[in-house]
């Protein structure tokens, strides 16, 4: 199962010249693929910040790239709402009785893994090693949102498995008309300005990445009519650029 949290190890990232983060790729090959190539040339680590799968039809080109810089050591995949969906299917499926509602958004990837057994386990091998929270000097990497007790004890608790797989949500607010929830941001003002966060799964703006405090929302739309982000980091954690991919 995937891990909660997890210390970047400083002795990897100083074989590289700095990280690459990306945003929600959502089985856009050719964006990850620049993405790849990007880090390769200039000697960087990468993070994922999760949501490899869905929406674009290339789901399973994109798992077996990230499967390769995985064996080569070369990148740290957050875990994303969307892999957790994709490994109940793979689950269920392998069980022969698929319980989970199938949306449009998944059926592409089903559709892109077909009965490629290779691939599916390529997948399960990732999701097996992803974490919903990786820290690294005084940068933190989730997928949704990062609940404030976590910076004080960086443990499961089922409210910061929440926050960190689908954002923080308004509990009081009925679903959007598209059926998404309100999402809101009252945990940004808890993220003190020493620190800096990088998440997905929320689109800001589908421009650029969007900032708010001390929070980079990194996820700019890949296979939603926007594109895939990243941030180039120095080894010790602070902002070099934004890439377009």
């Amino acid at each position: 199962m995937p891990k909660f949290f997890e210390v970047l190890d400083e002795n990897i990232v100083n074989q590289f010249s700095g990280i690459l983060v990306v945003g929600d790729i959502h089985g856009n090959i050719e964006a990850f693929t620049n993405a790849v190539n990007y880090s390769r040339e200039n000697n960087l680590y990468m993070v994922s910040l999760g949501d490899l799968v869905d929406y674009g039809l290339y789901s399973k080109e994109v798992v077996n790239l990230a499967k390769t810089l995985y064996d080569e050591k070369r990148i740290s995949i957050i875990l994303g709402n969307h892999e957790r969906k994709i490994h109940k299917w793979a689950i269920q499926s392998s069980e022969g009785h698929v319980r989970i509602t199938i949306k449009p958004s998944i059926q592409v990837t089903i559709d892109s893994f077909g009965d490629d057994k290779v691939s599916i386990n390529n997948f399960m091998t990732l999701y097996s090693d992803m974490v919903n929270i990786i820290k690294y000097k005084n940068v933190y990497f989730t997928h949704g949102a990062l609940h404030k007790d976590i910076l004080v004890k960086p443990e499961y608790t089922p409210i910061a498995y929440q926050y960190a797989l689908f954002g923080e949500i308004d509990p009081h607010a009925p679903k959007r008309e598209s059926g998404y929830p309100n999402r809101i941001y009252s945990w940004v003002k808890h993220i003190p300005d020493d620190l800096t966060v990088y998440v997905g799964h929320d689109i800001r703006d589908f421009t650029a990445p969007f900032v708010d405090g001390s929070v980079c929302f990194i996820d700019t739309g890949s296979s939603k009519e926007g594109f895939l982000s990243g941030a180039v980091l120095n080894t010790d954690g602070t902002l070099i650029e934004y890439r377009k991919f």
